[in-house]
């Protein structure tokens, strides 16, 4: 459960890093522009990454194993799901937006608006982890038979070897 933990840790770290650079576009001036935008289009990039490799885990390994083991968490399991497609279309939308922002600066209006859509991402984000810790992986802890422990933390470690080899 380790390998949770520090994926949580890290995803929070980096949306720390994002909502850092979003604050900077905002409220830094004109001459700090172009800096900032590329801070954050960076930012994003890499909790974009996070965020697929944690949906890629999530519904190759967590969820198959609620699914048969926890029938009775169907609906947030269904939830979750919705969200991470949600998470990954609002990041795709800001990251246009940031290219856009990029090529052709709008000004304090644009800087707002992306400001915004990142500020509704990362809550969203801080939301997600949260939900899935308070509900999802205490249920792991706490309900699982230790067999049933023991198979999905096999089941972790393997996909997270596999990851690890492929880069």
């Amino acid at each position: 459960m380790d390998f949770l933990d520090r994926e949580e840790k890290e995803i929070l770290h980096r949306s720390d890093d994002f909502q850092k650079a979003l604050t900077q576009l905002r409220y830094e001036g004109k001459v700090y522009r172009g800096k900032n935008a590329k801070a954050a289009k960076q930012a994003i990039q890499r909790l974009g990454q996070l965020a697929a490799r944690h949906d890629r885990f999530q519904s190759g390994v967590i969820f198959p194993f609620f699914e048969k083991h926890f029938p009775r968490y169907a609906a947030a399991v269904h939830l979750l799901q919705a969200e991470h497609d949600d998470i990954l279309k609002n990041k795709k939308k800001l990251a246009s937006s940031l290219q856009r922002f990029l090529k052709r600066p709008s000004g304090p209006a644009g800087q707002a608006r992306i400001y915004q859509r990142g500020i509704y991402l990362i809550s969203l984000l801080r939301h997600h982890l949260g939900f899935e810790k308070k509900n999802i992986y205490r249920s792991i802890k706490k309900e699982l038979h230790r067999k049933e422990y023991e198979e999905i933390k096999k089941k972790m470690n393997r996909w997270n070897q596999q990851h690890i080899l492929r880069g």
